[in-house]
């Protein structure tokens, strides 16, 4: 049997070897990378800045009066041109927070905020419970807080919603017993 396979692998190679020899060689051919196109294109980088605060009045929240407006601030965007010119006050995302954490601190419902001639006016009231619990809390020990703007939005024409990674904010302090105070920081 041994036989039998020398001759059959022997067959084999004879096929294979036949096989190549009647294989047509290559031909030339006429293709080529010699395309001397070239491309240019401009790439323009835009880092989103938060809105800048142009103004901010500020009053003591009132005890039993939560609707009353205890925070304004007024802004503008950075630039007239785009991507701001076609943002809103839907683009402006307001975060508050407790500096001094009382317990009751000024607890605002969301902000409002209203335009006219590109100067907005975003304001902050209180709500009832916040009003009674931050008004008795801060009547005898006071309290702070602040309020933190940053844009968001899409840029250009794509899909991605960013975020500026910087902030404009304002800090509201309200001593105890009386008055109210705020600054732009």
């Amino acid at each position: 049997m041994t036989r039998l396979r020398r001759r059959i692998a022997a067959l084999a190679l004879a096929a294979a070897l036949g096989g190549a020899a009647l294989t047509p060689a290559a031909t030339a051919t006429d293709a080529a990378f010699t395309d001397t196109e070239h491309a240019n294109a401009t790439l323009t980088a835009l880092r989103l800045q938060p809105p800048t605060i142009t103004g901010v009045t500020c009053s003591r929240p009132a005890l039993l009066n939560p609707g009353a407006v205890y925070l304004t601030i007024t802004w503008r965007w950075p630039d007239a041109g785009a991507p701001y010119s076609g943002y809103s006050a839907a683009n402006a995302s307001w975060t508050t927070t407790a500096i001094t954490p009382v317990a009751g601190s000024p607890t605002p419902a969301a902000p409002t905020t209203t335009v006219a001639n590109g100067v907005y006016t975003t304001t902050f009231t209180g709500t009832l419970l916040g009003n009674l619990l931050g008004g008795l809390s801060n009547l005898l020990l006071g309290s702070s807080f602040s309020a933190d703007v940053v844009t968001t939005g899409v840029v250009g024409t794509g899909t991605t919603t960013w975020t500026s990674p910087t902030r404009s904010g304002v800090t509201m302090t309200i001593p105890p017993l009386a008055g109210a105070s705020c600054s732009v920081n």
